[in-house]
């Protein structure tokens, strides 16, 4: 017989025996047993098997168990049962078992749904085959619950967790209502505390996650509660800043630690923000270091409103990025002295990609040339050589791009195709960049490895291969050619 069916108006003498004995409406065991149940350890079975003996002892069953649900794959993760003396029933043996093995009878046990079996081996109906397996191991007569940790709303469809029963390895005439009422109870009380060790096991890794966070992370954290105007600072934020990391009632204006120079860019892009512009609070800027000196950093804040749109939460991110700035500054001053450099030596360069498409010339370059910066800029090297009319047939060069001018006169045919052999004197300064130069067009004859050797010391410098960089190479590997003023 299952459910909540009435069976006959008796009981066997051996179960009634017990149950009029311990009163489980009042018997303090339960309490007991009801409050270990809501431990937030109760997922140990070490643990679980405690209240599970005291259960047994209590309401006189050949054995009492918990079995627990790996919800992942449906299967029986591990049981914690406590058992009679001399019993065979042995409900260890349902660990590894899957649910699908039991599909009618797993559709019944929801959220603290009963199933009961008095006798597993008449059971008929679609019962029938779990009843069977369940006589299989001596169950004879059970009492089970189903749990779950979710809510009433999305029990029908929440899977089990666990399953909380009582056995008897004879069959029995009924269950006392009674008995099911209190199994009932006590499996939400060992549902709540199943969920509550599930919070616990999810807080736990949330603070270590954060631990590792706050000890690896370069970011400083604060967070502002719009309610009492109170600002936290994590730990790293302090560091950063100068501040004593241990003392925790540090309360600095973050405002009033803005770079008076950065103070309106913020205070606009804040208010921007705080009034649905942005999505976000972004800014780099300064801010003043215990020492008194002045720490740039990228700051990244979100806002909480209340529906009012009154300000709720402020939580900000900032990284420190100083000694990137500093190197940027650096950088910027020696790129504009290598930029007059260039403007003001007596040859010309070119520097192009790993592909020969042209990045920069100096002004020698364009007056050599005839090009442009601007107009040169992306094109190909070979272009620039080329005139915009045919080459004259008796210019031979051993230049790996080809010279070409107009046929204006043999002199100017002379210098365009000594400049062109003097391009093959060339100087690998690093991998797929070279430096080629053409001494003056009036000594042609007299080449030598000067303008080589000039060019290659301008481009193989860390401030060129960056302004290489900068302007937009994509590998990092660029080639430069270099001239003479005649």
């Amino acid at each position: 017989m299952t459910g909540r069916e009435d069976g006959p108006s008796s009981i066997s003498p051996a179960l009634a025996s017990r149950t009029a004995a311990h009163q489980p409406g009042v018997d303090a065991l339960y309490t007991q047993i009801a409050v270990a149940f809501l431990s937030p350890d109760i997922a140990d079975p070490a643990r679980l098997e405690i209240p599970i003996q005291l259960l047994r002892d209590a309401t006189g069953c050949d054995a009492a168990f918990a079995a627990l649900i790996d919800p992942e794959d449906d299967t029986v993760a591990r049981v914690a049962a406590a058992t009679a003396g001399f019993t065979k029933v042995r409900p260890q043996v349902l660990e590894g078992r899957a649910l699908s093995e039991w599909p009618a009878m797993t559709a019944r046990l929801g959220e603290l749904r009963v199933v009961e079996f008095h006798d597993s081996a008449t059971v008929k109906g679609s019962l029938a085959s779990a009843a069977r397996a369940l006589s299989e191991i001596h169950f004879g007569s059970c009492l089970l619950v189903g749990i779950t940790t979710q809510t009433e709303t999305t029990a029908e469809s929440a899977p089990l967790v666990a399953v909380l029963g009582l056995v008897n390895e004879n069959p029995c005439e009924r269950w006392p209502a009674d008995l099911s009422l209190l199994l009932k109870l006590l499996a939400a009380n060992l549902g709540a505390g199943l969920g509550r060790a599930g919070v616990e096991t999810l807080l736990a890794d949330m603070r270590e996650r954060d631990a590792l966070y706050r000890d690896t992370a370069n970011d400083g954290v604060w967070d502002f509660d719009g309610d009492t105007k109170k600002i936290r600072f994590s730990r790293r934020w302090k560091e950063m800043l100068g501040y004593d990391v241990d003392v925790d009632d540090i309360t600095p204006d973050w405002y009033r630690l803005v770079h008076p120079e950065d103070m309106s860019s913020v205070q606009s892009k804040m208010r921007d923000h705080l009034e649905g512009r942005s999505p976000l609070f972004r800014s780099v800027h300064r801010m003043r270091h215990c020492s008194g000196d002045w720490h740039w950093v990228t700051s990244q804040a979100k806002a909480i409103l209340d529906d009012n749109g009154r300000l709720r939460r402020l939580v900000g991110v900032e990284v420190d990025i100083n000694e990137r700035k500093l190197y940027e500054e650096a950088l910027f001053r020696e790129k504009e002295s290598a930029q007059i450099t260039l403007q003001s030596i007596g040859d010309g360069v070119i520097t192009t990609d790993e592909g020969n498409i042209v990045e920069y010339i100096n002004p020698v370059a364009e007056e050599l040339t005839g090009w442009k910066v601007d107009d040169a800029t992306g094109r190909p090297l070979d272009e620039i050589f080329r005139s915009t009319k045919k080459p004259a047939s008796r210019w031979k060069t051993r230049s790996p791009w080809p010279c070409v001018g107009t046929s204006r006169s043999s002199r100017t045919a002379r210098r365009c195709s000594s400049a062109a052999t003097a391009m093959s004197s060339t100087s690998k300064v690093q991998p797929h960049r070279f430096v080629t130069a053409i001494p003056s067009l009036r000594a042609a004859s007299s080449c030598s490895t000067t303008s080589v050797k000039r060019a290659s010391s301008i481009a193989s410098s860390p401030t060129m291969r960056a302004m290489m960089c900068s302007r937009g190479s994509s590998t990092g590997a660029s080639s430069s050619a270099a001239w003479s003023v005649p």
